[in-house]
């Protein structure tokens, strides 16, 4: 029985798997600026090709005007196309947000786990 509560092991493979999935979504969030950074890239060149006038707010979406800097009035797939846009740019904006909180809160279990169960548990085998 004390052999067994003694046993560091479960710990241990708990360690290593928050370990893992603190690398992993380490991995996701590189991926998910990558993906960020192609679109917002993307709906820039897309606005300079129509010559849409769309002045940037705080929170990255534009103002979406229905006429060009040529004085052309968008159609309605344009106008789709650049809010869809601006959609996708916020919708990455808060995944990248929940997968900062989701990395957060690894590593706080990490070093909860990690550095007091296990070394309180070394202490004791050698007490």
């Amino acid at each position: 029985m004390q052999r067994r509560l003694l046993d560091i092991n479960p710990e241990g493979k708990l360690f290593r798997e928050i370990k893992d999935i603190s690398e992993e979504l380490y991995i996701c969030t590189i991926i998910k600026t990558e993906q960020q950074t192609v679109a917002r890239t993307f709906l820039k060149h897309v606005k300079q090709i129509l010559g849409v006038k769309m002045p940037r707010t705080p929170l990255l979406e534009p103002v979406l005007d229905t006429t060009s800097k040529l004085g052309i009035q968008l159609d309605d797939s344009t106008e789709w196309t650049l809010q869809y846009g601006t959609d996708l740019l916020e919708d990455m904006q808060n995944q990248l947000a929940e997968l900062d909180y989701l990395k957060q809160a690894a590593q706080h279990t990490e070093t909860g786990v990690g550095s007091a169960h296990l070394v309180e548990a070394k202490l004791t085998m050698r007490s």
